[in-house]
């Protein structure tokens, strides 16, 4: 008997839409508003000037990202309404039930990554609370399953999927940090770094009692490199300079994106 109830449906029938749009389609909001902040930094570093980025780079990818969150949310809230049990497979599953921070990073993303054009000098504080509280609870739940053991003890349901439980302590340290309030971007990246090394360890051991991965799902061990590459930024984010612990986290994420760049097979071979 499996540990997890499974939620693969039957090749031989064209089942409704709704049951065919998994939590992971939040992936692609996780995509674009990252790539917003990315693009913000570009245009607002001083140390890239000398590219001359168009600050409408940002705003265009920014609006987008927007536009496809509210897509994927209100899909996916309606697959709630008409397919719950259906949404409560997916949490029960020990790749999909981590999708379920990506809105809330997804929407911390977002309020980093805000245009300079539309969005004040300071972040109001409240905005940190309805974006990170929800995330919090979520991770106290699945952080309390890893630690009283069980069928979802971390070493059964590990994946690379599970840093997504982990990166959003370091976005939410970083927005924390924004809005002015360091010392709870200091216990968010605490927490984070805390969880962040025993998922990485559990990870590499590879144990045999834990979920392998389907080569169609190959694509999410690049979530190894978000969280401590997350956890570099949040750090120089909340004590101003890029320091030893920075660096350290940023060659580890450098290491670990050289080590999956090399395995390009790993990648490829699936629809």
């Amino acid at each position: 008997m499996q540990d997890y109830e499974d939620i693969l449906l039957p090749k031989d029938e064209l089942w409704p839409f709704l049951l065919r749009f998994p939590i992971g389609c939040f992936g692609i909001c996780l995509g674009l508003s990252s790539q917003a902040v990315l693009w913000r930094a570009l245009a607002t570093s001083p140390a890239t000037q000398f590219l001359h980025v168009t600050p409408f780079i940002n705003l265009i990818l920014w609006l987008l990202a927007i536009a496809v969150l509210f897509s994927v949310s209100i899909t996916y809230i309606l697959k709630c309404i008409f397919y719950f049990e259906a949404v409560r497979r997916e949490y029960f599953h020990p790749v999909r039930v981590n999708f379920f921070f990506a809105p809330w990073v997804v929407c911390m993303f977002l309020a980093i990554g805000a245009p300079p054009m539309l969005s004040p000098e300071k972040l109001h504080p409240a905005i940190w609370c309805v974006f990170m509280g929800p995330y919090f609870f979520l991770e106290l739940k699945i952080y309390g399953q890893w630690l009283s053991g069980g069928k979802r003890r971390l070493c059964k349901v590990a994946n690379p999927s599970s840093h997504l439980s982990v990166v959003g302590n370091f976005v939410g340290a970083i927005l924390a940090a924004r809005v002015g309030w360091l010392e709870a971007a200091k216990f968010l990246w605490a927490v984070g770094f805390a969880h962040y090394l025993v998922v990485f360890v559990t990870l590499y051991q590879r144990l045999p009692t834990s979920e392998a991965l389907p080569k169609e799902l190959h694509p999410v061990y690049s979530m190894f490199i978000a969280a401590p590459s997350a956890a570099s930024i949040a750090w120089e984010t909340i004590y101003g300079e890029f320091d030893g612990l920075s660096r350290t986290c940023y060659f580890i994420a450098l290491f670990l994106y050289v080590s999956l760049v090399v395995r390009v097979k790993f990648f490829t071979g699936f629809r």
